[in-house]
């Protein structure tokens, strides 16, 4: 691989995109993707709090379907978002996937539904409402995932109901937004 290329495993299927990492494309909807490097591995040590505002780290295991990290978190742009995690070492248990993050919602647009899969595999539906439109979310990704996976985890968010504010017509911004993640953390269980 070169610099501008960016390898990886999404649900499951290994993919080879060559000269990725070196695509230009106006505004915010450009690709929120670190090149692989020796900076930029993707390792992971459970029990860390990855932080997506604009001085955290957790923006380094954005792969794509990002957009440009805010100062409070990282909104998904898209009908779905990647994440990647060379875990450190494999957890000897299950991990606790703990999420927190606030769905984009409005008068009009009431509900968000997240489909959250670990190396392909569908772990659980979020459903954010007015009523619950925020704060963290928990899970258990199975330890069989990271093993299946040689320690290395792709983290899926398939978004059943992304809308930009100008589908809305709210404002020009045409990202198509379902979440952002303020913070992210997986402890063994």
């Amino acid at each position: 691989l070169k610099s501008a290329d960016l390898a990886g495993v999404m649900d499951g299927i290994r993919f080879i995109a060559p000269g990725f990492n070196t695509m230009s494309v106006s505004g915010d909807r450009r690709p929120a993707v670190s090149p692989p490097s020796t900076t930029n591995n993707f390792a992971y040590r459970p029990g860390a709090r990855l932080v997506f505002d604009t001085i955290g780290t957790g923006g380094s295991h954005c792969i794509y379907g990002w957009s440009r990290a805010q100062p409070w978190g990282t909104w998904s742009d898209g009908d779905s978002s990647m994440l990647l995690f060379k875990f450190s070492s494999l957890p000897r248990t299950d991990v606790e996937l703990i999420i927190r993050a606030i769905a984009f919602l409005t008068e009009r647009h009431t509900s968000q539904r997240v489909e959250v899969r670990a190396n392909g595999r569908v772990l659980t539906t979020l459903v954010y409402t007015a009523a619950q439109h925020n704060g963290v979310r928990s899970l258990v990704i199975p330890r069989s995932c990271l093993r299946d996976g040689g320690g290395v985890l792709s983290l899926c968010f398939h978004y059943k109901d992304p809308v930009s504010l100008a589908e809305l017509g709210l404002s020009p911004d045409v990202r198509r937004l379902g979440l952002c993640v303020l913070s992210l953390e997986m402890k063994p269980l």
